[in-house]
Parts: structure tokens; sequence; C-alpha cells
């Protein structure tokens, strides 16, 4: 590919993320890249650029979630989000509006935004994938509670696992994830998207230590 169609796709990437220069590394990371993975990357970009503010808000808000997830976290997430088509992704948008306006009926903004919904979809389909048929075939208000009580079983798992990271890693403290336990769902996860934050700076400062 031509450098100015690389400076084409990286300076479109750019203006995706909201920034006014061009970042070397994702530049290279082009160039790098083989003719169909520029062609996804292409269609990508088309799609965000036809997308309304608000989904493109969302997306954003999404992508900074992820962000502050620890590496291994992202990896696997990474991973699994292979295995999401595009028809999917809109299918469980669709399934969980209910829950999402119930949450937003109870729950201030901020507490709304850091629900996790990307790993709870993905959550839904890799263990429980029988749940998809079932809460297709159910009216909006059972949907509803269906899903409330997928996403209390789906808190649980993800204390289980922050916990267990948590004596593993020691980038947070282990009382400080137990100190999750009990909170209102909202508090939750605000309080675990601010403890992922800390361990993902930890984990940061480690690497920059042994880079020394």
């Amino acid at each position: 590919m031509k450098r100015a169609c690389l400076l084409v796709l990286a300076f479109a990437m750019a203006v995706a993320a909201q920034s006014s220069t061009v970042d070397p590394a994702k530049l290279e990371r082009i160039r790098k890249m083989s003719p169909e993975e520029r062609k996804k990357l292409l269609e990508r970009l088309e799609r965000f650029k036809k997308m309304s503010p608000e989904e493109r808000d969302r997306l954003r808000e999404n992508l900074n979630k992820f962000r502050t997830l620890p590496p291994e976290v992202q990896k696997k997430v990474h991973e699994q989000s292979k295995n999401l088509t595009e028809e999917e992704r809109k299918g469980y948008k669709d399934l969980a509006s209910g829950l999402f306006r119930e949450m937003a009926r109870k729950q201030p903004p901020r507490e709304v935004q850091a629900f996790p919904r990307m790993a709870f979809f993905l959550w839904i389909k890799n263990t429980r994938p029988a749940e998809v048929d079932r809460l297709k075939k159910l009216g909006p208000e059972e949907r509803t509670q269906a899903l409330l009580i997928l996403a209390r079983e789906f808190r649980g798992v993800v204390e289980n696992k922050v916990l267990d990271h948590a004596r593993k890693h020691k980038c947070v403290g282990v009382k400080e994830v137990e100190g999750l336990k009990g909170m209102p769902s909202g508090e939750f996860w605000v309080r675990w998207r601010d403890l992922m934050k800390q361990c993902a700076a930890k984990n940061a400062n480690r690497q920059f230590q042994k880079a020394r």
C-alpha cells in the first residue's frame, strides 16, 4: 500500500479517536497489515463514520472501559470478541435494551455507563448460549427480568475473578475487592472499574520498571 493511503488510514483512525495527530505507532501497525486486514480496517472506519453521535460516544466509552482492564483480561476479551459477528452484536444490543432502560431508570448515568456491556454479552454467549434463544421468546418485561437475574449472576462471576486476580497479582488490595460484596449494583460497577484502573496503572508501572 502506498504511503499516501497509509496516511489516510492512520489519519482516519486519529479522527475516530478525536485526536489531532497521526500516531506513528498506528501508522507502522497499518504498514505491517495484510491487504485483507487493511480492507477490514477500512470497513470498520466506514461503519464508524455512519454512526450517530450517540453511537460514537458509546463506542468510545466502551473502548475507555476496555483500556482500564488488566492486560491479560484485555487479551482474553479481544480473543472472545472475535467470535461475535456484527449481527450477534446488534442482536444482543436489541435483546438487552429493556435491561439498560431499567438501569437508566434506577441509577445515575455514571453507574449505568460503568456496566461492562460487551463482557456481559460475551459471558452469556460463552457460558449460557441456550439463554439467547429463550430470551428471544420472552415478552419485553419478562426478558428484562431474566436479564436482571443474569446480570446478578454475572456480577458474582466478576467478583470471584477479581478476587482471584487480586490474590494472584497483588495489583489491588484483597480487602478492597472484598469490599465490593454487598454494594448496590451501580456502585459495584463504578468501584470495579476504579479498581481495574488501579490494576492497569500498577501493571504499566511494573512494565516501565522492568524496561529501565
